[in-house]
């Protein structure tokens, strides 16, 4: 608890319950009371504006009835919890929100914690039980609640697979409960009942689930169940398949063939945001692969590479017509799922986008029960060249201050064309942190200038994760270690197939002081994209080995790095100290200082900023030995 400050935890799953940390109930009178905090402690940095809230508990009401009943509700709820010493809640002119330095939310934590710890937190469906009656409440509850319960169907997954006996059997039956129309989910559990030797008990429920279907959804389980019972062989070869059962997308980069080879960059643009988009869905595990072995066959591609299907396409751009072609291609069988080619413009390209999703995911509905697309959704920019100006800027690589001024140049001019484009001001805002980190005299007022247009992002479109992503980072830099850690667990939920968030999750528990959960994030987002390589991955990770107190690891991973910046050759001085290599410390701080003149401690400490004082003090006492100026 900092600061001496008394913390508190609201329980979601399963009802609705807040507490003291000690495990007094706190009471919170009404329905809505209850909504409202729920709402708050599931929006980004824990707060929301009050038009939000209006919107989603009085929908039925006009502007001011609305406003009134918020006020009104809004006094005794602060009353309530201030008279038994809860004081989470706070009002600041538009904004209404919950103190997240202390108060911990299940809902939050369970998506970023270990999966057994996950799987003991979760206590059943998000607020089971609260009706306020309110259509607008319902449909945001829904979406959330099926969200959460997709996390916990990977979750109860890998629990099955990494555990035995009764425990695996439990497991596998919470898998059933969640979903009992998901297939996949009684798979599981008969085979953990023939793992155990209980050959009854998975007949039994392999009939319970033939007599389920058949009344529910006029189907017969699939040879993939009943071939759980062929042979012990067979029987193993299904339950590696279950898993493993959610299919391997690889999207890869759309070929660019208009006239100008330049345009390279929007044709990578579009085949990234279809691969975004994929990403959200759970069922899938989608990443963008630019792996080239000379292979012609593109199914022998795949299945070499583990994919169990492949998107390619093409981008042509003529003036303001595009035209799009993509084609998805089953690698087991070597046909051509489906194809389709699609003409756009200024005013139709992200629906088109949408199309192309809804597409694949359809085209895989015999495989994964998918009802619907995701109803998180990100916000399409207004404007086509707005859009253009952002690919240009990401297209343009990070290291050279001249190219970085660049790319800010670009990420405004988008803004001007647009300025309700969020993806514009989140890579603005990481651009001018950057600028900051990179000029050590720079004022801090440059670091606030990033946060606010980061912040500005996320109320643009908080269901975009790359401006979760973008905030959690500037927060962490700023040293709010709780909401950066919150806005960076939110963009991981939003995506969790996205390599770089998951990445960044890790250097941030590193920056924590927890250094070993960190290193697991990296390796997951190697594992869930195995040519996820920016040139900033070995550099961050080289951090947190360092804080781990893993020298020579950190060195290895630091000289992986395809560019040495001058801070990169500080690190390595205090590796070297720690190491007893003192005259290669000695050798890293010289280069850094003809690097970087001024360079001193003082200076860069302003900018490193650690949670933990003994990790700030760890650097900079083998900055000092190395011989760096104070």
């Amino acid at each position: 608890m900092a600061g001496g400050q008394r913390s508190w935890r609201l329980a979601l799953t399963g009802g609705f319950r807040l507490t003291s940390a000690e495990g007094a109930d706190i009471r919170v009178s009404g329905k809505k009371a209850k909504g409202l905090l729920a709402i708050l402690a599931m929006s980004p940095g824990l707060a929301s504006t009050r038009a939000r809230l209006r919107s989603l508990l009085w929908s039925d009401r006009g502007e001011a009835q609305a406003g009134d009943s918020l006020r009104q509700l809004l006094a005794v709820l602060r009353k309530e919890l201030t008279d038994q010493g809860c004081e989470i809640l706070y009002v600041r002119d538009d904004q209404v929100g919950l103190h997240a330095a202390t108060l911990r939310v299940d809902a939050v934590e369970i998506m970023t914690l270990p999966a057994q710890e996950a799987a003991g937190l979760y206590q059943g469906p998000l607020l089971d039980g609260l009706d306020i009656g309110d259509d607008q409440f319902e449909e945001w509850l829904a979406a959330d609640r099926n969200a959460l319960q997709a996390g916990m169907i990977k979750i109860l997954e890998q629990l099955c697979a990494e555990t035995t006996g009764e425990a695996r059997i439990a497991t596998a039956k919470r898998l059933v409960a969640l979903d009992p129309l998901r297939e996949a989910s009684h798979r599981a559990l008969i085979s953990a009942f023939l793992a155990m030797g209980e050959k009854a008990l998975a007949k039994k429920q392999l009939e319970f689930l033939r007599q389920f279907l058949e009344r529910e959804l006029g189907s017969k389980p699939s040879a993939e169940t009943l071939q759980l019972f062929e042979s012990p062989i067979a029987a193993a070869t299904a339950e590696l398949a279950q898993q493993s059962a959610r299919p391997a997308i690889a999207v890869l980069a759309f070929a660019n063939l208009s006239d100008d080879a330049e345009q390279r960059y929007f044709s990578d643009g579009i085949s990234a945001d279809i691969a975004t988009e994929l990403s959200r869905f759970r069922e899938f595990v989608v990443k963008t692969d630019r792996g080239d072995d000379g292979s012609t066959d593109l199914a022998a591609w795949g299945r070499r590479h583990g994919f169990d299907f492949v998107v390619t396409g093409s981008v042509r751009r003529l003036g303001p017509r595009i035209r799009i072609a993509v084609v998805l291609n089953a690698t087991q069988s070597g046909e051509q799922v489906w194809r389709e080619r699609f003409d756009a413009d200024e005013q139709t390209l992200f629906d088109v986008q949408d199309a192309i999703v809804q597409s694949i995911t359809s085209q895989l509905a015999s495989r994964l029960r998918l009802a619907r697309l995701d109803a998180v959704k990100r916000k399409p920019p207004a404007s086509l060249a707005a859009y253009d100006y952002v690919l240009r800027g990401d297209s343009l690589p990070i290291g050279n201050p001249a190219i970085e001024e660049e790319a800010r140049k670009l990420f405004m001019r988008a803004i001007e064309l647009d300025p309700g484009y969020a993806r514009a001001h989140a890579a603005l805002a990481e651009y001018v942190m950057l600028k900051w980190l990179r000029d050590l005299d720079a004022p801090s007022s440059l670091l606030d200038e990033a946060l606010a247009i980061s912040a500005k992002s996320v109320l643009l479109d908080d269901n975009d994760h790359m401006c979760h992503l973008t905030l959690g980072n500037i927060l962490a830099v700023s040293g709010n270690f709780v909401k950066a850690l919150h806005h960076s667990q939110r963009a991981v939920a939003l995506n969790p197939n996205h390599a770089a968030s998951i990445a960044q999750l890790g250097f941030l528990h590193g920056f924590l002081g927890e250094p070993d959960a960190g290193l697991e994030y990296f390796h997951k987002a190697r594992l869930i994209n195995p040519h996820f390589e920016p040139s900033w991955y070995w550099r961050d990770m080289g951090v947190v080995l360092f804080v781990a107190r893993r020298y020579e690891d950190a060195i290895a991973a630091f000289v992986r790095s395809p560019e040495m910046l001058d801070w990169v050759e500080a690190y390595l001085a205090a590796c070297c100290i720690y190491l007893g290599q003192k005259d290669q410390a000695h050798a890293h701080a010289a280069r850094l200082l003809q690097l970087k003149p001024g360079f001193t401690i003082r200076k860069f400490m302003s900018r490193e900023v650690y949670k933990r004082d003994e990790d700030t003090a760890h650097l900079a006492e083998g900055l000092r030995q190395a011989g760096i100026p104070e």
